[in-house]
């Protein structure tokens, strides 16, 4: 979807909101689209924003690289940005852990 959209958002959500980051903490099936009953709103570039985030990042996409693994790199040039609601950024780092 980004490939061929040429473009995507990034959001942040709030250190309260224990539900969004599980939701988003929990590795899926491919399958399973986590913003299928999330409310959600659309960037200038027409990208999905979560409706609790607290800021966002619209970008337009400049290269996509291919690698030989299961992943793949994204790069974007900053088109819009904005803060949404002032709250403490939730920050998720290691294989197991959330932290505030």
């Amino acid at each position: 979807i980004i490939r061929d959209s040429r473009c995507f958002a990034l959001c942040q959500i709030s250190a309260d909101d224990r539900t969004l980051q599980r939701r988003f903490a929990q590795p899926t099936p491919a399958s399973d689209d986590p913003f299928i009953t999330l409310s959600t709103r659309t960037t200038p570039s027409g990208s999905p924003i979560i409706d609790q985030a607290i800021s966002f990042i619209d970008c337009q996409l400049v290269r996509h690289v291919e690698l030989d693994a299961d992943h793949r790199i994204y790069v974007g040039q900053v088109t819009t940005a904005s803060l949404l609601r002032p709250s403490p950024p939730a920050v998720y780092y290691g294989p197991t852990g959330l932290s505030a």
